[in-house]
């Protein structure tokens, strides 16, 4: 059968993370009220589905990609790093429809962009797609020796959605946790989390 058009892939690739943030938005905010008063909950949570689902995706293809293209690796003389290199850059290209929702969304809501917010954006971007291809590298190698770490990279990325502030605000962190003063230090220590502060800064 003919494959479909590239227009009917492309819609795909908008559609599903514009249904996915509508299930997030109606669950968190409408049913929970998760966002409380908190101006524009909207974009606080779609700007850290961004960086999770880059990173997830970088990091859960790129461990199962030598896997994956063993008889590639097998037939022709490539660098193996190429297959993680590879599967983030395919995981950047998804995640350019997700930036385009929220940039149209951001300039209905009134967004004038800023060069610090920018730049903010810009280096959060960077920085998980240099983070998401060191664990992917990291974790590919060691699942040719033990297929386990598929399993392991599919576990540890199910934290990931909660230990960053995308369906509450880190100011949430700093309340719960004021009276711990090391406690908010420890939460920064997360580089998702990072990142995510950063974008939600662009927008």
């Amino acid at each position: 059968c003919a494959p479909p058009p590239p227009i009917l892939l492309q819609s795909w690739s908008y559609l599903q993370p514009f249904v996915r943030f509508l299930m997030f938005y109606f669950v968190f905010q409408v049913l929970i009220g998760r966002g409380g008063s908190m101006e524009n909950f909207a974009i606080h949570l779609v700007c850290g589905m961004v960086i999770v689902h880059f990173f997830t995706e970088t990091f859960n293809g790129g461990t199962k990609s030598l896997v994956s293209n063993r008889s590639l690796i097998v037939k022709l003389p490539v660098p193996r790093e190429l297959f993680p290199v590879a599967t983030m850059l395919v995981a950047f290209w998804h995640t350019i429809p997700m930036v385009v929702i929220t940039l149209v969304a951001s300039l209905i809501l009134g967004w004038t962009p800023d060069p610090a917010g920018i730049l903010a954006g810009l280096l959060s971007l960077g920085f998980i797609a240099i983070l998401g291809l060191a664990v992917a590298l990291l974790f590919s190698v060691a699942n040719v020796f033990f297929r386990d770490f598929g399993k392991v990279a599919q576990t540890l990325t199910q934290f990931v959605t909660f230990s960053v502030p995308m369906i509450y605000p880190y100011s949430l962190v700093q309340e719960r946790f004021g009276a711990i003063s090391w406690a908010p230090t420890v939460y920064l220590m997360n580089p998702l989390a990072e990142a995510v502060l950063l974008l939600q800064r662009c927008f």
